[in-house]
């Protein structure tokens, strides 16, 4: 199976690039970065903040108050036209050949990053660079069961999409890619916005 998804699913070979816009900066991924928000907030200590796949870095900037660092990454073009930000490094980079930082965060964020990806083990491995033994991820991506139903063998609806994950094959890959899965959950960003479902990973180092 191909990064754990079942025998049979087509990826898709061409995905077009998702560009962010002011007008639907809002709608996506509320829910998992208030979470991730409610990570920082509990914390003993602020933490250092890495969010790959920022867009134009709206949400990014509610981290500051309760984070010791921010960095924000995405591609050169995104990261542009995000507002300057106190407390918050944007980075421009190609999200499928990620540079080295040469530094590490306590917590990396990859909202909705996964599933544009024709190689996300990339990600991963960068993710995983970044990190230090007590390091916290947070991965979301759209549910697709939940979303497309049980028989749907790709590729996805969303022509920005190279493939998308059950729960089930989720864990599972994040697993095999040697990251231990404390927490798993469906969340909603927008309870009037049923595609706006997607299911949140909560890592550490294996």
């Amino acid at each position: 199976m191909a990064y754990g998804i079942k025998r049979g699913y087509r990826s898709r070979k061409r995905p077009t690039r998702y560009v962010s816009s002011p007008e639907t900066e809002g709608e996506y991924q509320a829910g998992v970065y208030a979470y991730v928000q409610e990570l920082c907030s509990s914390a003993t200590r602020p933490l250092h903040v890495l969010d790959i796949g920022c867009g134009l870095g709206v949400k990014t900037a509610d981290f500051v108050p309760v984070a010791a660092s921010v960095v924000g990454m995405d591609y050169p073009g995104v990261v542009r036209r995000c507002e300057p930000v106190d407390g918050v490094e944007w980075f421009g980079a190609d999200i499928e050949d990620l540079p080295d930082l040469e530094r590490n965060f306590d917590l990396i964020l990859a909202a909705d990053v996964i599933e544009h990806l024709v190689w996300p083990s990339r990600l991963l491995r960068v993710m995983r660079a970044h990190a230090h033994a007590r390091t916290r991820f947070v991965l979301s991506t759209p549910e697709r069961d939940v979303l497309r139903g049980e028989a749907h063998l790709g590729p996805p609806a969303n022509p920005a999409h190279v493939r998308e994950w059950n729960s089930e094959e989720f864990v599972s890959y994040l697993s095999s890619a040697r990251f231990h899965v404390v927490q798993h959950q469906v969340i909603y960003s927008r309870e009037d916005a049923p595609l706006r479902w997607c299911q949140v990973a909560l890592c550490r180092l294996k």
